[in-house]
């Protein structure tokens, strides 16, 4: 492998990592989304799992306001982790490596 690929590799995962965030257990950032499951596995005893779309908000009838409220925020914020690129990096969304670097 070149030392230019090295380097961008380097980079990439320095920067995915420097991103906060609370999946595969919070102490690795994105750094998930970059390496395939077997290589995180190696870092973290957590695995990182994309969270799902959450889907359409539901609000049952005669909920207190406060609860509905919360109910919102929430689907807010499991929507807006969701919409984490599917595939990103070196390698693809059913988990192959394009190509180990």
């Amino acid at each position: 492998m070149t030392t230019l690929l090295i380097t961008v590799r380097n980079e990439v995962r320095a920067n995915a990592q420097s991103v906060n965030c609370v999946l595969g257990g919070g102490a690795n950032g994105h750094l998930g989304l970059i390496l395939d499951p077997r290589q995180y596995a190696t870092i973290s005893q957590y695995p990182y799992v994309r969270p799902m779309f959450p889907g359409p908000l539901y609000v049952p009838p005669n909920i207190p306001q406060q609860m509905a409220i919360m109910l919102q925020n929430q689907h807010k914020e499991h929507g807006r982790m969701a919409h984490i690129p599917k595939t990103i990096g070196f390698w693809t969304s059913d988990g192959a490596c394009v190509e180990d670097v």
